[in-house]
């Protein structure tokens, strides 16, 4: 008889069990946590660190407006452990069963957008000035950063140069990151213009007023240093306009067109009025090119007087 009273005990206490354990599982909440989140708003809550489910809805949408603080800068980095979140949950779930379910700890990102050297390289090297196939250029930068974030949304990569990129060495640009039609971020950015490129270099002692020939020279290829270095072909009817040591590159700062007229030279001179045009001649006191005034010397009265260069070894003096 007692074996039989004790068999219904045990049933009966199986049953009130049991029910327990539907009664508690229909009031459990079970929040699940993963070990890396991404957010995309300025505030953290609870909800967007994973997932809260449970029957009682309305407790449900409280626990997840719990909030947790502002999410990290872009490229930045949150953590939370799971010792922190329960203590804050105790307070909510007091009178119910719940679980939470995460690693000991989540690092939480916001979302952002990156920005890479190599991006802002191309955008500053597509400012670089169309150069001859003679001249290659490249841009040495100096402080360029590996990478930037942003928040996230489409950018637009805006580059204005502050220097003449004509001019080899130090360059400046301003760098503007532009999103929705605002500035998200300014950089100034420096570096080095350097060229380079095949010239000539003179082969002996070239001497002030030598007219540029071939024989003279040797095509060399070189790194620019003054931008002003003479490349392509070695241009006709030009001389030096100084004296050249064997060795030196030449540069167009270096060479000039042949005068027309030479100092020191016999030259012919057109004195012209209406009625009539008298011809003379002149001793050059001055080398003179197309339409500029010169000082001669009249061989004969010792006396000097101006004239127009006009044509090669001829000037004219106008009384008109």
């Amino acid at each position: 008889m007692p074996k039989i009273i004790n068999f219904k005990v045990f049933v009966f206490c199986l049953l009130i069990s049991l029910t327990r354990l539907s009664w508690a599982e229909s009031k459990t909440i079970v929040i699940e946590i993963p070990a890396q989140i991404v957010v995309a708003k300025q505030e953290i809550k609870l909800h967007d660190l994973g997932k809260i489910s449970g029957e009682n809805q309305a407790l449900v949408q409280k626990l997840g407006e719990i909030r947790l603080g502002v999410a990290p800068s872009p490229g930045q980095m949150r953590t939370f452990t799971d010792t922190y979140l329960k203590f804050l949950l105790k307070e909510y779930l007091s009178e119910v069963w719940w679980e939470l379910r995460m690693p000991e700890m989540v690092a939480v990102q916001t979302a952002y957008t990156c920005i890479t050297e190599e991006e802002l390289k191309q955008v500053i090297c597509n400012k670089l000035p169309q150069t001859p196939s003679e001249r290659q250029i490249w841009l040495e930068i100096a402080n360029l950063p590996q990478k930037i974030y942003l928040a996230q949304d489409k950018c637009e990569i805006q580059v204005e140069p502050l220097s003449d990129l004509t001019k080899l060495g130090t360059v400046i640009f301003r760098v503007a990151l532009v999103q929705r039609g605002k500035v998200s971020k300014t950089l100034n950015i420096s570096g080095r213009l350097r060229a380079k490129g095949v010239g000539y270099q003179s082969l002996r002692f070239l001497t002030k007023g030598a007219t540029l020939q071939e024989s003279d020279f040797k095509k060399v290829a070189f790194e620019l240093h003054s931008g002003q270095e003479l490349l392509g072909a070695l241009p006709l009817g030009y001389r030096l306009a100084k004296s050249m040591r064997a060795g030196m590159i030449l540069s167009n700062e270096q060479i000039e067109t042949i005068p027309l007229i030479f100092k020191n030279n016999e030259v012919k001179v057109l004195i012209t009025e209406e009625l009539f045009e008298l011809k003379i001649m002149a001793i050059a006191q001055s080398d003179g090119w197309l339409n500029d005034q010169i000082k001669l010397l009249n061989p004969v009265s010792r006396r000097s007087f101006w004239a127009k260069v006009i044509a090669p070894n001829t000037v004219e003096v106008s009384l008109k």
